[in-house]
């Protein structure tokens, strides 16, 4: 393997450096995690009325130690129930964040659809 040039190991420290700054990386990577955790909370919706669907935002304070330090749901549309978001709620308030190194402000957006 050549010593010169950008090899492998060269973007893949590139990359952890990224990531322990703090950059666009964790807050993307943090967002794809918790959006698995919102199923159970459609599921349970669409349990009670087949026709669900809508639109949450929640915007979420994340302590540089990963620490969820608020959270509120900002825009909402749709027919989703109450329950739903709390559910969504919930599950961000529990997930394990990856630190960001620094006190951020992330958006997660959830849109519900029916599958056609």
């Amino acid at each position: 393997m050549s010593t010169t040039g950008w090899g492998w190991a060269t973007f893949a420290g590139l990359a952890l450096v990224l990531l322990a700054c703090g950059g666009e990386s964790i807050a993307d990577a943090n967002i794809k995690a918790v959006r698995g955790k919102f199923r159970p909370c459609y599921q349970a919706a669409l349990a009670g009325n087949p026709d669900a669907e809508g639109r949450i935002v929640v915007r979420i304070m994340v302590g540089a130690d990963g620490s969820v330090l608020s959270m509120e749901v900002g825009e909402r549309s749709g027919n989703l129930p109450e329950a739903t978001e709390r559910c969504i709620v919930d599950a961000v308030r529990l997930f394990r964040w990856e630190p960001p190194g620094r006190t951020s402000m992330v958006n997660v957006p959830v849109t519900f659809r029916k599958q056609k």
